[in-house]
């Protein structure tokens, strides 16, 4: 789905809606979006099928950037549905990540309610953004990495406590089926000694 709403970025939404699971807002470049953007969306959705994934593109670099990516962080910040947004930038040199150094960039990721992951950058730059968000993580990998849950684990897991249960059903019915035959015995006893 694509839709433009007064001045906030085009939308694209990947994956399937369940109010039961994780809705992670990404905000991706839009020179960068085909190749960065297909990795983080793979780690998601390998990593948990069931995530909602919406994408808000931005400049990322440039004079624009700065007031466009705390436009689009706070647009994502409205949506009552949103559960986690991640700002995410490649590495680059210290003038390209110089967008997420600013001032209304801070301010804006600072003063949401939605959780903020920040994967700008490699692992030895910091920026403002990374410094006001609830998570930094080295890179948009980690970022899909620490926002989902892992799929396989939970179904293991699951599985685990199914057959948990199983066992323990097991157990209570066998014991109840020889609680009522030893009192269908003692019943039968006390029957046969009252009709002598």
């Amino acid at each position: 789905m694509s839709m433009s709403v007064d001045g906030a970025p085009t939308l694209h939404l990947v994956g399937r809606r369940s109010s039961h699971f994780t809705r992670v807002a990404r905000i991706v470049a839009h020179e960068l979006a085909v190749p960065l953007d297909l990795d983080v969306l793979t780690n998601l959705t390998v990593r948990f099928p069931p995530a909602d994934v919406l994408l808000v593109q931005s400049l990322v670099q440039g004079p624009n950037a700065p007031a466009e990516i705390a436009r689009a962080v706070a647009y994502l910040d409205a949506l009552p549905d949103v559960d986690v947004i991640i700002v995410a930038r490649g590495g680059g040199s210290l003038e390209d990540l110089m967008a997420f150094n600013s001032e209304v960039v801070g301010r804006t990721v600072a003063a949401t309610q939605t959780p903020v992951v920040s994967a700008v950058g490699h692992e030895t730059d910091t920026t403002l953004c990374d410094l006001v968000a609830d998570l930094r993580v080295s890179t948009p990998t980690k970022a899909a990495e620490a926002v989902v849950p892992d799929y396989r684990a939970l179904v293991a897991q699951l599985d685990r406590g199914e057959a948990t249960v199983r066992r323990a059903l097991t157990t209570t019915a066998e014991h109840s089926r020889q609680q009522l035959t030893r009192s269908g015995d003692r019943l039968v006893r006390a029957l046969r000694e009252r009709g002598r």
